[in-house]
Protein backbone atom coordinates (compact mmCIF):
# COMPACT_ATOMS: atom_id res chain seq x y z
CA UNK A 1 0.00 0.00 0.00
CA UNK A 2 2.87 2.46 0.82
CA UNK A 3 3.80 1.92 -2.49
CA UNK A 4 1.03 2.31 -4.51
CA UNK A 5 0.73 5.79 -2.63
CA UNK A 6 4.45 6.86 -3.15
CA UNK A 7 3.56 5.57 -7.13
CA UNK A 8 0.66 7.51 -7.30
CA UNK A 9 2.63 10.88 -5.69
CA UNK A 10 5.63 10.47 -8.24
CA UNK A 11 2.53 9.87 -11.02
CA UNK A 12 0.89 13.25 -9.85
CA UNK A 13 4.61 15.23 -9.33
CA UNK A 14 5.89 14.19 -12.87
CA UNK A 15 2.34 15.34 -14.51
CA UNK A 16 2.83 18.75 -12.49
CA UNK A 17 6.55 19.28 -13.99
CA UNK A 18 5.62 18.14 -17.41
CA UNK A 19 3.04 20.60 -17.52
CA UNK A 20 4.91 23.36 -16.04
CA UNK A 21 7.43 22.55 -19.06
CA UNK A 22 4.84 22.78 -21.20
CA UNK A 23 3.68 26.40 -19.95
CA UNK A 24 7.28 27.48 -19.86
CA UNK A 25 6.47 29.50 -22.66
CA UNK A 26 3.26 30.57 -22.28
CA UNK A 27 3.58 31.69 -18.69
CA UNK A 28 5.50 35.06 -17.80
CA UNK A 29 6.43 33.38 -13.53
CA UNK A 30 7.12 29.99 -15.35
CA UNK A 31 9.64 31.09 -17.59
CA UNK A 32 11.32 33.46 -14.98
CA UNK A 33 11.74 29.94 -12.46
CA UNK A 34 13.30 28.72 -15.34
CA UNK A 35 15.68 31.64 -15.82
CA UNK A 36 17.10 31.56 -12.49
CA UNK A 37 19.10 28.20 -13.29
CA UNK A 38 20.22 29.72 -16.95
CA UNK A 39 18.68 29.50 -20.37
CA UNK A 40 18.68 25.96 -20.32
CA UNK A 41 14.76 25.52 -20.28
CA UNK A 42 14.75 27.32 -23.54
CA UNK A 43 17.44 25.46 -25.56
CA UNK A 44 15.84 22.02 -24.70
CA UNK A 45 11.99 23.22 -25.68
CA UNK A 46 12.73 23.16 -29.49
CA UNK A 47 13.41 19.39 -29.27
CA UNK A 48 10.43 17.31 -30.59
CA UNK A 49 9.92 13.69 -31.24
CA UNK A 50 7.54 12.72 -34.42
CA UNK A 51 7.47 16.78 -34.64
CA UNK A 52 5.60 16.85 -30.99
CA UNK A 53 7.06 19.03 -28.32
CA UNK A 54 8.95 16.60 -25.75
CA UNK A 55 7.37 18.25 -23.07
CA UNK A 56 3.79 17.29 -24.38
CA UNK A 57 5.20 13.68 -24.41
CA UNK A 58 5.76 13.79 -20.55
CA UNK A 59 2.34 14.96 -20.36
CA UNK A 60 1.17 12.06 -22.71
CA UNK A 61 3.34 9.22 -20.05
CA UNK A 62 2.41 10.68 -16.98
CA UNK A 63 -1.70 10.23 -17.63
CA UNK A 64 -0.75 6.68 -19.75
CA UNK A 65 1.06 6.14 -16.54
CA UNK A 66 -2.07 6.50 -14.63
CA UNK A 67 -4.34 4.84 -16.34
CA UNK A 68 -2.35 1.68 -16.36
CA UNK A 69 -1.80 2.10 -13.16
CA UNK A 70 -5.65 2.56 -12.51
CA UNK A 71 -6.68 -0.32 -14.70
CA UNK A 72 -3.87 -2.22 -15.94
CA UNK A 73 -1.46 -2.22 -13.50
CA UNK A 74 0.52 -5.35 -14.40
CA UNK A 75 1.54 -3.06 -17.75
CA UNK A 76 2.78 -0.43 -15.71
CA UNK A 77 6.28 -2.35 -14.48
CA UNK A 78 6.60 -2.08 -18.67
CA UNK A 79 5.84 1.00 -19.23
CA UNK A 80 8.13 2.10 -16.12
CA UNK A 81 10.97 0.28 -18.36
CA UNK A 82 10.13 2.58 -21.23
CA UNK A 83 10.13 6.31 -19.41
CA UNK A 84 13.73 5.11 -18.18
CA UNK A 85 14.71 4.71 -22.07
CA UNK A 86 13.12 8.20 -22.74
CA UNK A 87 14.78 9.98 -19.92
CA UNK A 88 18.18 8.89 -20.74
CA UNK A 89 17.59 10.12 -23.87
CA UNK A 90 16.10 13.49 -22.41
CA UNK A 91 19.36 13.15 -20.26
CA UNK A 92 21.94 12.57 -23.01
CA UNK A 93 20.04 16.04 -24.52
CA UNK A 94 20.92 18.40 -22.24
CA UNK A 95 24.77 16.77 -21.44
CA UNK A 96 24.88 16.96 -25.57
CA UNK A 97 23.87 21.21 -25.98
CA UNK A 98 25.37 21.30 -22.69
CA UNK A 99 22.29 22.89 -20.62
CA UNK A 100 21.31 22.47 -17.16
CA UNK A 101 17.14 22.04 -17.58
CA UNK A 102 15.43 22.10 -14.44
CA UNK A 103 12.48 20.41 -15.61
CA UNK A 104 14.33 17.49 -17.02
CA UNK A 105 15.91 17.06 -13.65
CA UNK A 106 13.06 17.17 -11.98
CA UNK A 107 11.76 14.85 -14.21
CA UNK A 108 14.69 12.67 -13.76
CA UNK A 109 14.64 12.34 -9.95
CA UNK A 110 10.46 11.09 -10.81
CA UNK A 111 11.68 8.50 -12.78
CA UNK A 112 14.24 7.37 -10.37
CA UNK A 113 11.63 7.37 -7.80
CA UNK A 114 9.24 5.26 -10.11
CA UNK A 115 12.32 3.18 -10.95
CA UNK A 116 12.35 2.30 -7.25
CA UNK A 117 8.63 1.73 -6.21
CA UNK A 118 8.63 -1.11 -10.08
CA UNK A 119 12.55 -2.21 -9.33
CA UNK A 120 12.26 -6.34 -9.46
CA UNK A 121 15.54 -8.26 -8.89
CA UNK A 122 14.09 -10.81 -10.74
CA UNK A 123 13.76 -8.74 -14.00
CA UNK A 124 16.87 -6.92 -13.84
CA UNK A 125 17.91 -7.86 -17.10
CA UNK A 126 14.52 -7.14 -19.12
CA UNK A 127 14.27 -3.88 -17.18
CA UNK A 128 18.05 -2.91 -18.84
CA UNK A 129 17.02 -4.81 -22.08
CA UNK A 130 13.78 -2.29 -22.64
CA UNK A 131 15.45 0.66 -21.42
CA UNK A 132 18.34 0.50 -23.46
CA UNK A 133 16.29 -0.56 -26.56
CA UNK A 134 13.99 2.34 -25.97
CA UNK A 135 16.99 4.66 -25.60
CA UNK A 136 18.93 3.84 -28.90
CA UNK A 137 15.18 4.28 -30.31
CA UNK A 138 14.73 7.47 -29.16
CA UNK A 139 17.97 9.22 -29.10
CA UNK A 140 18.02 8.21 -32.88
CA UNK A 141 14.48 9.66 -33.77
CA UNK A 142 15.29 12.71 -31.52
CA UNK A 143 19.09 13.34 -33.12
CA UNK A 144 16.97 12.98 -37.20
CA UNK A 145 14.44 15.12 -36.24
CA UNK A 146 16.17 17.69 -34.48
CA UNK A 147 19.42 17.89 -36.97
CA UNK A 148 20.39 21.45 -38.10
CA UNK A 149 19.19 22.47 -41.32
CA UNK A 150 22.79 22.77 -42.13
CA UNK A 151 25.33 19.50 -43.59
CA UNK A 152 27.36 18.02 -41.39
CA UNK A 153 30.27 19.67 -42.91
CA UNK A 154 28.69 23.06 -41.58
CA UNK A 155 27.85 21.40 -38.66
CA UNK A 156 31.51 19.96 -37.54
CA UNK A 157 32.75 23.59 -38.58
CA UNK A 158 30.80 25.18 -36.41
CA UNK A 159 31.94 23.06 -33.82
CA UNK A 160 35.73 22.87 -34.41
CA UNK A 161 38.34 24.75 -32.33
CA UNK A 162 40.04 27.39 -33.24
CA UNK A 163 41.52 28.10 -29.60
CA UNK A 164 42.48 26.90 -26.76
CA UNK A 165 43.20 28.88 -23.62
CA UNK A 166 43.72 27.21 -20.16
CA UNK A 167 41.70 24.56 -20.67
CA UNK A 168 39.11 26.48 -22.19
CA UNK A 169 38.27 25.79 -25.91
CA UNK A 170 36.54 28.61 -28.38
CA UNK A 171 34.54 27.22 -31.25
CA UNK A 172 34.45 28.31 -34.81
CA UNK A 173 30.91 29.06 -34.53
CA UNK A 174 31.82 31.30 -31.11
CA UNK A 175 33.94 33.34 -33.01
CA UNK A 176 31.92 34.02 -36.27
CA UNK A 177 28.54 34.16 -35.28
CA UNK A 178 29.20 37.77 -34.12
CA UNK A 179 30.92 38.93 -37.04
CA UNK A 180 28.34 37.19 -39.62
CA UNK A 181 27.02 40.72 -41.04
CA UNK A 182 30.46 42.26 -41.06
CA UNK A 183 31.63 38.61 -43.12
CA UNK A 184 28.35 39.26 -45.49
CA UNK A 185 29.38 42.43 -46.26
CA UNK A 186 32.95 41.50 -47.35
CA UNK A 187 31.99 38.56 -49.26
CA UNK A 188 28.78 40.72 -50.83
CA UNK A 189 32.14 43.12 -52.29
CA UNK A 190 34.46 40.45 -52.90
CA UNK A 191 31.22 38.93 -55.03
CA UNK A 192 30.92 42.75 -56.49
CA UNK A 193 34.16 42.64 -57.71
CA UNK A 194 34.16 39.15 -58.93
CA UNK A 195 30.79 39.99 -60.91
CA UNK A 196 31.77 43.29 -62.70
CA UNK A 197 35.02 41.35 -64.24
CA UNK A 198 32.68 38.63 -65.42
CA UNK A 199 29.85 40.69 -66.94
CA UNK A 200 32.75 42.55 -68.70
CA UNK A 201 34.12 39.13 -69.91
CA UNK A 202 30.64 38.24 -71.13
CA UNK A 203 30.20 41.42 -73.29
CA UNK A 204 33.50 41.01 -74.98
CA UNK A 205 32.46 37.62 -75.59
CA UNK A 206 29.08 38.21 -76.82
CA UNK A 207 30.78 41.41 -78.80
CA UNK A 208 33.01 39.05 -80.64
CA UNK A 209 30.05 36.67 -81.55
CA UNK A 210 28.15 38.86 -82.79
CA UNK A 211 30.77 40.82 -84.92
CA UNK A 212 31.97 37.04 -86.24
CA UNK A 213 27.85 36.57 -87.25
CA UNK A 214 28.14 39.68 -89.17
CA UNK A 215 31.69 39.24 -90.55
CA UNK A 216 32.90 42.58 -89.71
CA UNK A 217 35.00 43.22 -87.20
CA UNK A 218 34.35 44.30 -83.33
CA UNK A 219 35.57 47.23 -83.99
CA UNK A 220 33.48 47.89 -86.21
CA UNK A 221 30.58 46.79 -85.24
CA UNK A 222 31.30 49.25 -81.70
CA UNK A 223 31.32 51.96 -84.20
CA UNK A 224 27.81 50.67 -85.46
CA UNK A 225 26.03 51.08 -82.31
CA UNK A 226 27.48 53.81 -80.37
CA UNK A 227 26.72 57.59 -80.90
CA UNK A 228 29.87 59.26 -82.36
CA UNK A 229 29.53 62.55 -80.56
CA UNK A 230 27.41 61.89 -77.73
CA UNK A 231 25.47 64.96 -76.04
CA UNK A 232 26.61 66.38 -73.04
CA UNK A 233 24.65 69.01 -71.61
CA UNK A 234 25.83 72.47 -69.41
CA UNK A 235 23.50 71.12 -66.60
CA UNK A 236 25.78 67.07 -66.59
CA UNK A 237 28.34 68.98 -66.60
CA UNK A 238 27.37 71.02 -63.70
CA UNK A 239 26.58 68.24 -61.65
CA UNK A 240 29.69 66.64 -62.31
CA UNK A 241 31.29 69.30 -60.58
CA UNK A 242 29.20 69.45 -57.62
CA UNK A 243 29.80 65.66 -57.08
CA UNK A 244 33.27 65.59 -57.46
CA UNK A 245 34.56 68.78 -55.96
CA UNK A 246 36.76 68.34 -53.77
CA UNK A 247 38.77 66.25 -56.26
CA UNK A 248 39.07 68.89 -58.61
CA UNK A 249 40.17 71.43 -55.99
CA UNK A 250 43.45 70.65 -58.02
CA UNK A 251 43.14 71.85 -61.18
CA UNK A 252 45.16 73.86 -62.98
CA UNK A 253 43.65 74.74 -65.69
CA UNK A 254 40.67 77.41 -66.88
CA UNK A 255 37.40 76.53 -65.87
CA UNK A 256 36.29 76.76 -69.69
CA UNK A 257 39.39 74.04 -70.29
CA UNK A 258 37.87 71.80 -67.19
CA UNK A 259 34.41 72.25 -68.13
CA UNK A 260 35.59 70.46 -71.58
CA UNK A 261 37.28 67.82 -69.90
CA UNK A 262 34.75 67.00 -68.12
CA UNK A 263 32.32 67.05 -71.20
CA UNK A 264 34.72 64.31 -73.02
CA UNK A 265 35.29 61.71 -69.53
CA UNK A 266 31.11 62.41 -69.39
CA UNK A 267 30.30 61.80 -73.65
CA UNK A 268 33.44 58.49 -73.19
CA UNK A 269 30.88 57.39 -70.44
CA UNK A 270 27.61 57.62 -72.44
CA UNK A 271 29.45 55.76 -75.25
CA UNK A 272 30.31 52.63 -73.17
CA UNK A 273 26.90 52.95 -71.54
CA UNK A 274 25.34 52.36 -74.62
CA UNK A 275 28.15 49.59 -75.80
CA UNK A 276 26.82 48.05 -72.35
CA UNK A 277 23.33 48.29 -73.15
CA UNK A 278 23.79 46.90 -76.57
CA UNK A 279 25.93 43.70 -75.77
CA UNK A 280 23.50 42.83 -72.76
CA UNK A 281 20.82 42.77 -75.39
CA UNK A 282 22.46 39.96 -77.56
CA UNK A 283 22.29 37.76 -73.77
CA UNK A 284 19.10 36.34 -75.24
CA UNK A 285 20.44 35.62 -78.67
CA UNK A 286 23.15 33.76 -77.08
CA UNK A 287 22.11 31.77 -74.10
CA UNK A 288 24.22 33.07 -71.19
CA UNK A 289 23.44 31.23 -67.77
CA UNK A 290 25.66 33.06 -64.90
CA UNK A 291 26.77 30.70 -62.48
CA UNK A 292 28.43 32.95 -60.52
CA UNK A 293 26.45 32.72 -57.15
CA UNK A 294 25.94 35.88 -54.71
CA UNK A 295 26.39 35.45 -50.90
CA UNK A 296 23.16 34.83 -49.10
CA UNK A 297 22.43 36.89 -45.87
CA UNK A 298 23.39 34.85 -43.01
CA UNK A 299 21.08 32.31 -41.26
CA UNK A 300 20.74 33.55 -37.44
CA UNK A 301 18.63 31.39 -35.15
CA UNK A 302 17.20 34.07 -32.33
CA UNK A 303 15.02 32.77 -29.20
CA UNK A 304 11.56 34.60 -29.97
CA UNK A 305 9.46 32.97 -27.14
CA UNK A 306 7.43 34.76 -24.63
CA UNK A 307 8.38 38.15 -26.56
CA UNK A 308 5.60 40.76 -27.63
CA UNK A 309 4.21 39.21 -30.77
CA UNK A 310 1.65 40.60 -33.55
CA UNK A 311 0.55 38.00 -36.08
CA UNK A 312 -0.23 34.11 -35.97
CA UNK A 313 2.27 32.11 -34.51
CA UNK A 314 2.40 29.56 -38.34
CA UNK A 315 3.05 32.81 -40.04
CA UNK A 316 5.27 31.88 -43.08
CA UNK A 317 7.46 35.16 -42.64
CA UNK A 318 8.78 35.93 -38.96
CA UNK A 319 9.90 39.50 -38.76
CA UNK A 320 11.81 39.91 -35.48
CA UNK A 321 13.03 43.58 -35.22
CA UNK A 322 15.39 44.66 -32.44
CA UNK A 323 15.21 48.56 -31.43
CA UNK A 324 15.62 51.63 -29.38
CA UNK A 325 12.45 53.78 -28.81
CA UNK A 326 14.45 56.81 -28.91
CA UNK A 327 16.49 56.11 -31.99
CA UNK A 328 15.37 58.38 -34.79
CA UNK A 329 15.84 55.30 -37.16
CA UNK A 330 13.85 52.53 -35.11
CA UNK A 331 10.78 55.34 -35.22
CA UNK A 332 11.05 55.94 -38.75
CA UNK A 333 11.09 51.81 -39.30
CA UNK A 334 8.33 51.28 -36.83
CA UNK A 335 5.63 53.44 -38.89
CA UNK A 336 7.07 51.23 -42.08
CA UNK A 337 6.09 48.54 -40.04
CA UNK A 338 2.59 49.37 -39.32
CA UNK A 339 2.42 49.44 -43.27
CA UNK A 340 4.20 46.19 -43.69
CA UNK A 341 1.22 44.71 -41.01
CA UNK A 342 -1.69 46.63 -42.42
CA UNK A 343 -0.53 44.97 -45.97
CA UNK A 344 0.38 41.21 -45.42
CA UNK A 345 -1.63 40.88 -42.39
CA UNK A 346 -1.58 37.57 -41.36
CA UNK A 347 1.01 36.17 -43.23
CA UNK A 348 3.39 37.86 -41.19
CA UNK A 349 4.11 37.48 -37.56
CA UNK A 350 6.02 40.59 -36.13
CA UNK A 351 8.09 40.42 -32.41
CA UNK A 352 9.91 42.77 -31.45
CA UNK A 353 13.45 42.46 -29.14
CA UNK A 354 14.66 45.39 -26.81
CA UNK A 355 17.73 46.95 -27.70
CA UNK A 356 18.03 50.09 -26.28
CA UNK A 357 21.52 51.74 -27.34
CA UNK A 358 23.46 52.82 -23.60
CA UNK A 359 24.07 56.33 -25.26
CA UNK A 360 20.34 56.96 -24.85
CA UNK A 361 19.37 58.11 -21.93
CA UNK A 362 16.28 57.32 -20.85
CA UNK A 363 15.69 54.47 -23.90
CA UNK A 364 15.92 51.56 -21.21
CA UNK A 365 13.11 53.21 -18.95
CA UNK A 366 11.29 53.71 -21.99
CA UNK A 367 11.60 50.20 -22.68
CA UNK A 368 10.79 49.21 -19.53
CA UNK A 369 7.36 50.92 -19.60
CA UNK A 370 6.25 49.44 -22.56
CA UNK A 371 6.61 45.73 -20.72
CA UNK A 372 4.87 47.31 -18.00
CA UNK A 373 2.02 48.09 -20.22
CA UNK A 374 2.18 44.84 -21.88
CA UNK A 375 1.02 43.65 -18.37
CA UNK A 376 -1.80 45.15 -18.69
CA UNK A 377 -2.70 44.11 -22.50
CA UNK A 378 -1.23 47.66 -24.13
CA UNK A 379 2.32 46.75 -25.54
CA UNK A 380 1.99 47.90 -28.76
CA UNK A 381 -0.56 50.74 -28.17
CA UNK A 382 1.90 51.81 -25.69
CA UNK A 383 4.81 51.42 -28.21
CA UNK A 384 3.12 53.24 -30.82
CA UNK A 385 2.61 56.31 -28.07
CA UNK A 386 6.72 56.36 -27.52
CA UNK A 387 7.71 55.73 -31.06
CA UNK A 388 5.76 58.58 -32.45
CA UNK A 389 6.71 61.11 -29.63
CA UNK A 390 8.77 64.03 -31.02
CA UNK A 391 10.49 63.79 -27.52
CA UNK A 392 12.44 61.37 -25.32
CA UNK A 393 9.93 61.32 -22.82
CA UNK A 394 11.10 61.25 -19.07
CA UNK A 395 9.25 59.09 -16.43
CA UNK A 396 6.80 61.51 -15.74
CA UNK A 397 5.55 61.36 -19.10
CA UNK A 398 5.76 57.66 -19.22
CA UNK A 399 3.50 57.86 -16.36
CA UNK A 400 1.00 60.47 -18.57
CA UNK A 401 1.21 58.01 -21.53
CA UNK A 402 0.08 54.63 -19.35
CA UNK A 403 -2.70 56.85 -18.06
CA UNK A 404 -4.01 58.36 -21.63
CA UNK A 405 -4.58 54.29 -23.09
CA UNK A 406 -6.53 54.24 -19.39
CA UNK A 407 -3.82 51.91 -17.51
CA UNK A 408 -3.95 51.39 -13.83
CA UNK A 409 -1.12 54.06 -13.43
CA UNK A 410 -0.62 52.75 -9.89
CA UNK A 411 0.36 49.33 -11.12
CA UNK A 412 2.29 50.38 -13.62
CA UNK A 413 4.17 52.91 -11.94
CA UNK A 414 4.83 49.58 -9.00
CA UNK A 415 5.92 47.69 -12.23
CA UNK A 416 8.25 50.47 -13.16
CA UNK A 417 9.99 51.30 -10.25
CA UNK A 418 10.42 47.58 -9.52
CA UNK A 419 13.06 47.13 -12.09
CA UNK A 420 11.93 43.57 -13.06
CA UNK A 421 12.29 43.69 -16.57
CA UNK A 422 15.89 44.89 -16.40
CA UNK A 423 16.72 40.78 -16.78
CA UNK A 424 14.77 40.17 -19.78
CA UNK A 425 15.65 43.62 -21.39
CA UNK A 426 19.35 42.82 -20.78
CA UNK A 427 18.56 39.03 -22.23
CA UNK A 428 17.60 40.69 -25.69
CA UNK A 429 20.70 43.17 -25.76
CA UNK A 430 22.98 39.87 -24.98
CA UNK A 431 21.17 37.31 -27.47
CA UNK A 432 21.61 40.54 -30.16
CA UNK A 433 25.54 41.09 -29.72
CA UNK A 434 25.76 37.31 -29.38
CA UNK A 435 24.67 37.33 -33.31
CA UNK A 436 26.83 40.35 -34.06
CA UNK A 437 24.25 43.12 -33.74
CA UNK A 438 25.40 46.74 -33.04
CA UNK A 439 23.10 49.13 -33.92
CA UNK A 440 19.50 50.01 -34.52
CA UNK A 441 17.23 48.80 -35.78
CA UNK A 442 18.19 45.25 -36.91
CA UNK A 443 15.77 43.08 -38.46
CA UNK A 444 15.82 39.15 -39.05
CA UNK A 445 13.16 38.14 -41.53
CA UNK A 446 13.02 34.04 -41.48
CA UNK A 447 16.73 33.95 -39.71
CA UNK A 448 18.32 36.55 -42.45
CA UNK A 449 19.32 39.74 -40.77
CA UNK A 450 19.20 43.17 -42.41
CA UNK A 451 20.25 46.38 -40.64
CA UNK A 452 18.96 50.18 -41.08
CA UNK A 453 15.67 51.64 -41.52
CA UNK A 454 14.23 50.18 -44.62
CA UNK A 455 12.20 51.41 -46.80
CA UNK A 456 8.71 49.61 -47.11
CA UNK A 457 10.04 48.54 -50.78
CA UNK A 458 12.90 47.10 -49.33
CA UNK A 459 11.00 45.36 -46.77
CA UNK A 460 8.79 44.04 -49.47
CA UNK A 461 10.72 42.61 -51.73
CA UNK A 462 12.67 40.64 -48.98
CA UNK A 463 9.19 39.40 -47.90
CA UNK A 464 8.07 38.48 -51.12
CA UNK A 465 10.72 36.49 -51.29
CA UNK A 466 10.39 34.77 -48.27
CA UNK A 467 6.75 34.44 -49.11
CA UNK A 468 7.43 32.57 -52.70
CA UNK A 469 10.03 30.37 -50.93
CA UNK A 470 7.41 29.26 -48.61
CA UNK A 471 5.17 28.44 -51.79
CA UNK A 472 7.16 26.62 -53.24
CA UNK A 473 8.98 24.65 -50.63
Amino acid sequence: MTNMYMCWALIIAGLVVSVLSVLETRIRWVAAFCGLFGNGCRQTEDFTLLRIPIAWWGVAYYTGLALLVSIASPWAFWFVMVGIGFELTFLWIIVSIRAFCIFCLLNAAVVVGLVYVFFDPERVWQMAAVALFIFIVSKALIHWENRPDESAEGEESAKCVVAEVAGETITRDELECPLLQRIYQLESEIYRVKRSRLDQMVRNILLEKEAASRNITQQQLLESVVTEHPEVSDKDVDEYIRNNARQLEDWEGSDAELREKIREVLAQRKQQAEIRDYADGLKKKYDVHICLEQPSLPLIRINIEGRPTVGPSDAPVVLVEFSDPFCPACRKAHKTMHQIMDTYGDRIRWVFKDFPIPAHEGAKTAAEAAHCAEEQGKFWEYQDIVFNSQEKPDVDTLKEYAQSLGLDVDRFEHCLESGKYDSQIAEDMQAGRKVGISATPTFIINGRMISGALSFDDFKERIDQELKAAVSG
